[in-house]
């Protein structure tokens, strides 16, 4: 149970700092905010403070920040220029990006904050095994830990990441495995094994130790790293659009399982997974589909180019089938994982 409640209180953060993103940038413009809520559904506490009301609800992983003039009930006075409707395009086009923005800025400060106190890594760098996995086809077929791979296959790799290719590309589950051991060379027959359709040889990279003592370093690697997980999810994102494999989505269950199994390994390697579901976060959100912060960018491209907005009543018809479709997506994933 307490680590139930450590899994909400850190999603929590991830959505805070999201709709604070929205929040901070419509302050800014001049709109007006009515309402500040972290959670859904009825009211726990609250305070008004220049003019917003900010409260807490009941049901967590959530929340929202209700601007003046998106409401599609609102009587819209189009002399009030604090309305979300009467505001520039760049303004409300930057108050919807920066909700997504704020998740890639969280993931820098995580993953710097893990730096700091020392994280974990897989060294790929070198074509050498860190770990031979019980009961696998390395460990049938004599390979051991510390052994540098000069050949897999018809493959000379360089790095771990291309011995890991290698296997996976691999044309037969026979697999002749050249390595080198201490001041001797020798060749192994390795016979892959095939879970899930996938081929393995059972075998990790070394581990690594990092740690950054300055502040700014530590963010210009975390920054890199971002933009790298980004780029890395993104494809994974792509794969799974075009039904190629190589991704799956993952429900609440699944989240919970690895915070929970990350938080065992002490609070760097929870920073890590939380930067990992930040940059998820932000990006599943930057999707052109309605009810997502990408869906609501995608009608004010429509805008821009029509030089005249869709109206209102027909964005929040396409918004609300899209977030009752999303609703029914995370429960399908979120029953599926439990069932695992």
């Amino acid at each position: 149970m307490k680590q139930m409640l450590v899994n909400l209180l850190c999603l929590q953060v991830l959505i805070l700092f999201h709709e604070l993103g929205h929040f901070l940038v419509a302050r800014f413009c001049g709109m007006k905010v009515s309402c500040f809520s972290i959670g859904f559904g009825p009211r726990l506490a609250s305070f008004k403070y220049h003019g917003v009301l900010y409260q807490l609800a009941l049901l967590p992983l959530g929340g929202f920040v209700q601007i003046d003039g998106m409401n599609p009930e609102e009587k819209i006075d189009p002399k009030d220029l604090s309305l979300y409707p009467n505001k520039p395009m760049w303004q409300r086009f930057l108050v919807v990006l920066m909700g997504p923005v704020m998740n890639f800025v969280l993931a820098i400060v995580f993953f710097a904050w893990a730096l700091m106190a020392g994280i974990s890594q897989p060294d790929i760098s070198q074509p050498v095994i860190g770990q031979v996995l019980a009961d696998s086809a390395a460990q049938e077929a004599g390979l051991l830990a510390g052994d540098r791979v000069l050949k897999i296959g018809t493959v000379s790799p360089e790095r771990f990441e291309e011995v890991s290719s290698a296997i996976r590309n691999s044309n037969t589950l026979s697999l002749p495995i050249v390595v080198q051991r201490g001041d001797e060379v020798f060749t192994l027959q390795a016979t892959l094994k095939e879970i899930s359709g996938a081929k393995t040889l059972g075998i990790a990279a070394p581990i690594k130790q990092i740690r950054v003592d300055s502040v700014l370093l530590a963010l210009q690697q975390a920054s890199v790293w971002t933009f790298e997980k980004t780029a890395e999810i993104m494809h994974v994102l792509g794969r799974l659009i075009t039904g190629s494999g190589g991704g799956q989505l993952m429900g609440l269950p699944g989240i919970f399982k690895t915070m929970s199994s990350q938080a065992a390994q002490g609070v760097s390697a929870l920073l890590v997974v939380l930067s990992v579901l930040s940059v998820n976060l932000g990006l599943f959100n930057l999707l052109p589909v309605p009810a997502l912060d990408g869906g609501r960018l995608t009608f004010l491209i429509i805008e821009m180019i029509r030089r005249k907005p869709v109206s209102l009543k027909t964005e929040t018809i396409v918004h609300t089938v899209g977030f009752v479709l999303l609703i029914t997506l995370l429960l399908f994933v979120s029953i599926r994982d439990l069932l695992r």
